[in-house]
């Protein structure tokens, strides 16, 4: 199989590997989707294809939803207006534009991943680039068989055809220091006529095949992929080819240079077509931006003369971007232009609409609306929430525009008198809160004081009880500590538990071994077991936690020697975890035990009291 042959097969074989193709790209590829659809077609383009390949396609949706969302955005901030509603309390932030800005936030961060690793893939090309040609260079002074140095040469080649790119600065000196110790090889082959003649045979065969693909290209109707194809066809002739005979070097590259210049004289002619097709482009949509300017230095005084504008200004945005592409050095200014004249369309808008609602009845009506809502909050128990809603009315009373004299006296007595009473209610609140928590923080610092002072006795079953009433009373006041003072508590309740030759584990175990020993004889309703119950499903489900992350560290070892000291050990720790695990289950079982019997208990006193009942029912009957 020839170059040429064997570059299509690869070819071949991508396309059957790929499974998805990128849409083609034009100036209104996008502009028709809607909100929801950008954003499914930018998470496809990031699932599915290369981020190196899909720049244009993103800016497209990009610049798509942009133009969107910002004409959505002005007809959300109007209807929020026409409600009566201040201006600089308007938020808009729905979930397709999050969606959005999460999706381009993941594109930027997988475009910087790729440049990176691009960039390091460069260099590491660049490094084995220059080693094959520091191998070739070593075959010249090669001491063996002249068809192993040979094999040898054209594994190199090999080497270096299937090396990537490398940075552009070095590209051009690499590709001449590579020529020229490949044709000192050739030189050398001199010495082996046979090896070399039938390598430039080759090699002349190869090229006079790329030659007639390349005159061909000149009448392919699709001058894109004919482009493209010429491209690849140079990449052949220049890094997967060696050099020809001396005597035809000059005619094959002369032909290879017609075709090739053939090719780049059309393409000058289709881009002359192109750019003569984006000036007529731009005369139209400057017009289109004319009549737009009109409209949008026009001032709106009423309704009906709005709703015509509307519609004009959306005929208006459908023409500009129905008009193909322009010049490159134009677009960003057109685009400005198109820009600045919509917002100079809104702001007229925008002052209609404020002179609508800039009415007496409407002002009048909203400041009643507040005062009613103060009103049925002002007694309400709940500050946390209501506190914030309060403010935020006060807020909006501030915003509301002027009412007559005869009106604003007495609505705003009416609205401050009910706001003061509710944040007098708020203070008389606030001042039995801060009591409370001092109370409570005198309380656990006595707590706190009995522990750090706790020294064991002669009697340890005392001083167990002692500790265990201790740590009660730790965790009902130390609901409210801060950090730095539940840890405080914690260290030194842990000191004193050791003082007794226990950790904190064999503490709890032994601590709800009692309990549960207290609780077979007296416990006579479920909720004197709900706590206890919770702390032992509590320690299980620890235990549980800590037993799957020991074993999920194991896949670690998996190739590990059986006797590595680290393996053995998490083994170690998983039976003593699992070991501990049992014991708190059997725990568990016990308290269901008895909360069995208690159920069990409550149906049957249900059922005798039924029977009393019934018993006296028949004694009167």
């Amino acid at each position: 199989m020839d170059s040429s042959e064997k570059h299509d097969a690869v070819e071949q074989e991508k396309s059957v590997d790929l499974v998805f193709q990128l849409p083609e790209l034009n100036s209104t590829s996008y502009q028709n989707h809607s909100l929801e659809n950008l954003v499914g077609e930018l998470q496809r383009l990031l699932k599915n294809a290369p981020i190196q390949k899909i720049a244009q396609h993103v800016n497209a949706i990009k610049q798509s939803f942009d133009t969107q969302f910002k004409a959505l955005l002005l007809t959300e901030k109007e209807r929020f207006l026409e409600q009566g509603n201040a201006e600089m309390d308007f938020e808009y932030n729905p979930l397709i534009k999050r969606q959005f800005e999460e999706l381009y936030h993941e594109y930027r961060d997988k475009k910087t991943r790729y440049r990176k690793e691009f960039e390091r893939q460069l260099q590491e090309n660049l490094k084995k680039k220059q080693a094959i040609i520091e191998s070739i260079k070593a075959l010249l002074e090669a001491e063996e068989n002249i068809n192993d140095t040979f094999q040898s040469f054209k594994d190199l080649q090999a080497e270096w055809r299937a090396t990537g790119m490398v940075p552009k600065t070095y590209n051009d000196d690499l590709w001449a220091n590579y020529h020229h110790h490949v044709e000192r090889f050739y030189d050398f082959l001199d010495l082996n006529r046979e090896l070399r003649d039938r390598d430039f045979k080759h090699n002349y065969e190869e090229k006079l095949k790329i030659i007639d693909r390349a005159e061909a290209l000149i009448d392919e109707p699709d001058f894109k992929k004919a482009y493209t194809t010429l491209q690849e066809l140079h990449r052949i002739w220049k890094e997967e080819l060696g050099p020809v005979s001396k005597e035809v070097r000059q005619e094959v590259w002369e032909r290879f240079s017609a075709a090739t210049k053939k090719m780049h004289d059309k393409k000058q002619q289709l881009t002359e077509i192109e750019d003569q097709e984006r000036e007529k482009h731009l005369i139209e949509k400057k017009k289109v931006l004319e009549a737009f300017e009109e409209l949008a230095s026009t001032p709106i005084t009423s309704q009906k003369q709005l709703n015509q504008n509307l519609k004009l200004a959306n005929e208006i945005k459908d023409s500009f971007y129905a008009v193909g592409s322009v010049p490159r050095k134009e677009q960003k200014a057109l685009s400005n232009r198109f820009r600045a004249l919509f917002k100079s369309f809104n702001q007229q808008k925008n002052a209609f609409y404020k002179e609508q609602k800039k009415s007496f009845k409407e002002n009048l009506a909203a400041k009643r609306r507040l005062i009613e809502q103060v009103e049925a909050l002002k007694d309400h128990p709940d500050f946390k929430t209501t506190t914030p809603v309060i403010k935020e009315l006060q807020g909006e009373w501030k915003k509301i525009g002027h009412v007559p004299r005869k009106y604003s006296e007495p609505l705003w007595e009416a609205f401050r008198g009910a706001c003061n009473h509710y944040f007098e209610r708020l203070k008389a609140q606030t001042n039995t809160t801060r009591a409370k928590q001092q109370q409570s923080r005198k309380e656990l610092s006595d707590v706190l004081e009995q522990i750090e002072t706790f020294s064991p006795s002669k009697n340890r079953d005392e001083d167990f009880q002692r500790l265990a009433e201790l740590k009660t009373k730790l965790e009902q006041e130390g609901r409210t500590a801060s950090g730095q003072v539940a840890n405080k508590a914690e260290k030194a309740l842990n000191k004193a538990i050791s003082g007794l030759g226990l950790d904190e584990n064999s503490f709890a175990s032994e601590l709800h071994t009692k309990r549960i020993a207290s609780l077979k004889e007296n416990a006579t309703e479920l909720s004197d077991l709900h706590q206890t119950r919770a702390g032992v499903r509590k320690h299980i489900n620890r235990l549980s936690d800590e037993i799957r992350l020991l074993e999920t560290n194991l896949e670690f070892f998996s190739s590990s020697d059986p006797e590595n000291p680290l393996l053995k050990e998490a083994r170690s720790k998983i039976a003593l975890k699992s070991d501990e695990k049992e014991q708190w289950t059997l725990k568990l079982k016990e308290l269901n035990v008895i909360k069995n019997r208690i159920e069990k208990e409550g149906v049957e006193n249900r059922q005798e009291s039924s029977e009393e009942t019934t018993g006296e029912n028949d004694s009167r009957e």
